[in-house]
């Protein structure tokens, strides 16, 4: 790795940089999508999850007294490592570096726990610095792309949906339901891409079950017997400016039948009438389920994309990558 950029200082995250960073990402935002919606309360929550090392898988990069990177690992599901990234426009320098700081701590974590190799996985815009960097020259790959959806949405657009007959739906209520959740989630996107399994454990640890209650929903469906079985679920929460869908899943038996479109409505109405405009959410464009198609005829459309680059770290190298830091 090459020795850091001049005026370049890094140091961890601590809990008291959130509104720093926050005003970070929201710029960058702003330059690569046009909108700024991840909001402090989301980035603190982030940030205090237990599952997040802050002092060893976070970075902080300044020139001079202007925060101008921003990375932290995430998660670690399975061979899989989740890194966040957020560099200024002018700063590429300075990204690339602070990158390569995170790939040497996955490298890390490779060694420490006896495989191989990792893979580290980032999530950018087509318009990011990194993106239109040097990512494909040092091994990366862009292997994915998602859309980030959107529709606005009012009281007179978006009213009540009518429940079908033969339909229920409920809000979640209490661990039982979320392992419902949970399990629902798991069987269907079993069949997704890069999808890993995940128990309800550690689902949980890393924050994957938070949700605004009001705002999300099981439905089920009745059986001949009158006896009910959960087929779907909805899980959605608040961002900074958007009412945002962070799980919508149904099981394979039971799609076609309108149950996946049903709960999208259920989140337009109901963040309309809590004052929302906009509702988002992001779905792969090669959905094998034909999610795309489901959300664009809901009235949903694309606000802008977002590519999953990957790179796999082997463990190896992490010694030379710790001696390149000194």
């Amino acid at each position: 790795m090459t020795q850091p950029p001049p005026c370049l200082t890094v140091r961890p995250v601590t809990l008291d940089d959130a509104e720093t960073i926050a005003a970070l990402i929201a710029d960058v935002d702003l330059v690569d999508t046009g909108v700024a919606d991840y909001g402090i309360d989301e980035l603190r929550e982030g940030l205090s999850n237990p599952a997040v090392d802050l002092p060893g898988g976070s970075w902080l990069g300044f020139a001079g007294d202007r925060l101008v990177v921003f990375a932290v690992i995430w998660e670690k599901t399975g061979d899989l490592v989740e890194v966040d990234h957020y560099v200024r426009d002018g700063f590429l320098d300075e990204g690339e570096h602070v990158l390569a700081l995170a790939l040497g701590r996955v490298a890390e974590l490779a060694r420490d726990q006896g495989v191989p190799s990792l893979v580290a996985s980032l999530g950018l815009t087509p318009k990011s610095a990194l993106a239109q960097g040097s990512l494909q020259a040092t091994g990366w790959q862009s292997v994915r792309r998602h859309n980030v959806m959107s529709k606005p949405v009012s009281a007179a657009t978006d009213p009540a949906p009518v429940i079908p007959a033969g339909v229920r739906v409920r809000n979640p209520e209490g661990e039982a339901d979320l392992r419902i959740v949970h399990a629902i989630r798991e069987a269907a996107f079993a069949e997704h891409y890069d999808s890993r399994p995940q128990t309800f454990e550690e689902w949980t640890a890393a924050g994957r079950d938070r949700h605004e209650k009001s705002l999300s929903w099981i439905a089920s469906v009745l059986r001949d017997d009158g006896s009910a079985e959960d087929v779907g679920v909805l899980l959605s929460r608040y961002r900074d400016t958007t009412g945002w869908v962070r799980v919508l899943g149904v099981l394979a038996e039971a799609r076609g039948r309108g149950i996946g479109t049903l709960l999208l409505r259920l989140a337009f109405h109901g963040f309309a009438a809590a004052g929302q405009d906009t509702v988002g959410l992001g779905v792969d464009t090669e959905n094998v389920t034909g999610a795309l198609a489901v959300y664009e005829r809901a009235g949903m459309t694309r606000l802008y994309a977002v590519d999953t680059w990957k790179i796999t770290v082997s463990a190896a190298t992490s010694a030379e990558l710790a001696s390149a830091d000194q």
